[in-house]
Order: C-alpha cells, then sequence, then structure tokens
C-alpha cells in the first residue's frame, strides 16, 4: 500500500532526522550550501573548515542546537583526528561524512613546467586529505554498521579540463595537479566502497561541473559564462543548491543500494 501525500500545510518526514553529518570545508561556497541542505532536512551538522571564523558563522546561521564548527587541517593527521574526535565527543557518532575540503593550489602551468613542491601540495589537500577523513572516520561508522561517504570531485576528471572558463584564460587547461587528484577521489571512492561495504558503509562521490560561487565569479573572465552555457546541455548556470541536492540523496536511506558511483551534477558539460 502506497502512503499519501502529505496534504496542504502537512509537515514532510525529514530524510535526515537523528543522523549527524561532517563536512570538510564547510564554510564557504558550495561546502556551506551543503551544511544547510543537510540541517534542512535534519541532520546535525559538523562544520569543520580551516576558516574557523567561517565556519562559526555557518553555525550562527544554523543553531548552536543544530551545528557544531570545529577547525580543521584535512591534509594534518592530528588535525583530522581532533576533528573526528570533537564531532562523537558532542554527538556520539557520525553517520555522513561529506569530503568537500580542497582545491586547486597548482599554479596553471605545462606538467613539464610544475615542480614537485605545487604537484605535493595540490594532492595533499585534495586526495591526501580525503584518504584522511576517510580513514578516522571509518572506525565509528563501522562500529554502529552504518555510514555514507559522500567525495566530492569534480568534472574536470571527465573533461580533461576545468568546467570553468577562468581569467587568465589558460587556466582553463595546464592543471593537471589539480584533475590527477580529483581523478584519484573517484578511484578513492570505487575502491574504499568495495572494502568496506560489508560493515554496512556506502561510499560514492559528486561530481560537480561549473557552478556560481563568490569565490567562482571573480576568477571569470568576461563572456565566460556564454562560454559555459553554450557548451552545457542546460543552458543554465549551477548554483551551489545543486550540488548539495546531490549530497542530501546520497547522504540519504533512498541512496541504500548505491555505492562506488559518482554522480556529475554538471548540467550536461561532460555529456555534450
Amino acid at each position: 500500500m502506497v502512503a499519501a501525500a502529505p496534504g496542504p500545510g502537512e509537515p514532510t518526514a525529514l530524510r535526515l532526522a537523528g543522523r549527524v553529518a561532517l563536512v570538510t570545508g564547510g564554510g564557504n561556497g558550495m561546502g556551506r550550501a551543503y551544511c544547510e541542505r543537510l540541517a534542512a532536512e535534519g541532520a546535525r551538522v559538523v562544520v569543520a573548515d580551516i576558516d574557523t571564523a567561517a565556519a562559526g558563522a555557518v553555525v550562527q546561521a544554523l543553531g548552536h542546537d543544530a551545528a557544531l564548527a570545529v577547525g580543521v587541517d584535512v591534509r594534518q593527521e592530528a588535525s583530522v583526528a581532533q576533528a573526528v574526535d570533537a564531532a562523537v565527543r558532542r554527538w556520539a557518532w557520525i553517520d555522513v561524512l561529506v569530503n568537500n575540503a580542497g582545491g586547486g593550489v597548482q599554479p596553471a602551468k605545462p606538467l613539464s613546467d610544475t615542480d614537485l613542491e605545487n604537484w605535493n601540495a595540490t594532492l595533499a589537500l585534495n586526495l591526501t586529505g580525503c584518504f584522511l577523513m576517510c580513514r578516522a572516520v571509518i572506525p565509528v561508522m563501522r562500529a554502529r554498521g552504518y555510514g555514507k561517504i559522500i567525495n566530492v570531485t569534480s568534472a574536470s576528471v571527465f573533461s580533461g579540463a576545468t568546467v570553468a572558463l577562468f581569467r587568465p584564460p589558460e587556466r582553463r587547461h595546464n592543471l593537471v595537479a589539480y584533475v590527477a587528484a580529483k581523478a584519484g577521489v573517484v578511484g578513492l571512492t570505487r575502491a574504499l566502497a568495495a572494502e568496506i561495504g560489508e560493515h554496512g558503509i556506502r561510499v560514492n562521490a559528486v561530481a560537480p561541473g561549473y557552478t556560481l560561487t563568490e569565490r567562482s565569479k571573480g576568477m571569470m573572465d568576461e563572456g565566460a559564462l556564454a562560454q559555459v552555457l553554450q557548451r552545457q546541455i542546460l543552458k543554465t548556470p549551477g548554483a551551489p543548491e545543486d550540488p548539495a541536492g546531490a549530497v542530501v540523496f546520497l547522504a540519504s536511506s533512498e541512496s541504500d543500494f548505491i555505492t562506488g558511483q559518482t554522480l556529475c551534477v554538471d548540467g550536461g558539460w561532460v555529456a555534450h
């Protein structure tokens, strides 16, 4: 028997009521949108960010009963352990991990001109940080026999170039370290899903395309948005709420039979 849809004015069930979600890089941009959407669905959210002021502002907006701000540098093992410990001390467990922290560290240079320091820095932030967070959270999830790990990669993995057209124009390419790191996140997602699925932990990834955030707006060259939309199948710019919807879906019980997958949220950029 199918349950009747709620009538006008009737509350709908919150998909994440009672869940605890930890979001890295949760203080700004898409990370903040993830925190807001998870909280709107009833989750208690740990806003983990190296920018503690930004994390605190998100918690202030969401309410201290629903959210906790913690400082974390995902590149540092001790910092990651402290962030996870703070979450467990507050709410006893972690149901959902969103590995969102990351960004382009490597300057826009051909691979032949990329030095090892920048290569390592880019991988540390975008791939090693994901590894460290997963490793720290898995024991907590395994003890309960349940968990959702959502790794944020990039649609650039499937196109070989950044989705946005940044300023200067050469930043569209020559970002091998960033694309390689984000491709590593896809591989980590698949391998980890196979490794820990028997413990009731699902591991998936979200690959946003070009998304309008305050940071990306400031990096765009003149006319760039029009060029992005020309390539996209859907002729509207992505907003932080778009990948946030995918994150909520993967965090909810609606995706319990999905693991090891990467969901592109890119308006058809890769498919075109």
